[in-house]
C-alpha cells in the first residue's frame, strides 16, 4: 500500500524524493529533533492549508476498525444513558441504586442462570412477590409483612430486618 501511494506521490510531483526509515528510538537520530519541534508545532499551531498538501494526503486518514467500534459503543452507551434519564423509571431506581445502569451488576448477571438473574433483578428493582409489590398490584389486601405482622414487607424489610427471618439470616 505505501509503496502504490509513494509511486503515485512520484507521478504527480517528479523530482520529489522519499525516503523511509525505520527508526526503533528518536534519540540521536539525526532530523528527529528537528521533525518532533514540527510535530508540535503543527499540534499547537494546526495543519497545513489543505490546497498546499499533495493530493494524496488530502483525504481523511483511516480509522482503525478497534476505534471505530469503540466510539460507536460509547456513542450508544452515551444515548443509553440519555434514554435512561428520561425514562419514567428513572427517579425510583436513582433512589435504589445511583449506580444504574451499571456495567458491574450487568457483568455479575450476564454469568448467572436465568433464573437467579431474574430473582437478584427483582429484588433489585423492588418489585419481588412480596406484600408491598403484591398490595401494589392489587394481588393481596395489605402490604403488611405476613410473616411477623410488624411493617410493610419490602425488600429492606424482607432481607435485613424482619425478626421471622432472623435465624435465616444468622445461619447465612
Amino acid at each position: 500500500m505505501i509503496h502504490k501511494n509513494i509511486t503515485s506521490l512520484q507521478k504527480k510531483h517528479p523530482g520529489i524524493k522519499v525516503i523511509i526509515k525505520w527508526v526503533p528510538g528518536h534519540s540521536g537520530v539525526e532530523g528527529n529533533e528537528h521533525t518532533d519541534k514540527e510535530a508540535k508545532k503543527a499540534v499547537t499551531e494546526g495543519s497545513s492549508n489543505i490546497r498546499d498538501l499533495p493530493m494524496l494526503l488530502r483525504k481523511m486518514l483511516p480509522c482503525s476498525k478497534s476505534a471505530a467500534k469503540w466510539t460507536h459503543n460509547e456513542k450508544l452507551k452515551h444515548l443509553a444513558q440519555k434514554n435512561w434519564q428520561k425514562s419514567k423509571h428513572f427517579d425510583r431506581m436513582k433512589k435504589m441504586d445511583p449506580t444504574t445502569p451499571s456495567s458491574k451488576y450487568i457483568n455479575l448477571v450476564t454469568k448467572l442462570p436465568r433464573k437467579l438473574a431474574s430473582i437478584l433483578s427483582q429484588l433489585k428493582m423492588g418489585h419481588a412477590p412480596l406484600a408491598k409489590h403484591l398490595h401494589h398490584m392489587g394481588k393481596t389486601n395489605s402490604p403488611i409483612c405476613p410473616a411477623c405482622l410488624q411493617s410493610e414487607e419490602t425488600v429492606h424489610h424482607f432481607m435485613l430486618h424482619c425478626p421471622a427471618h432472623q435465624a435465616a439470616r444468622q445461619t447465612l
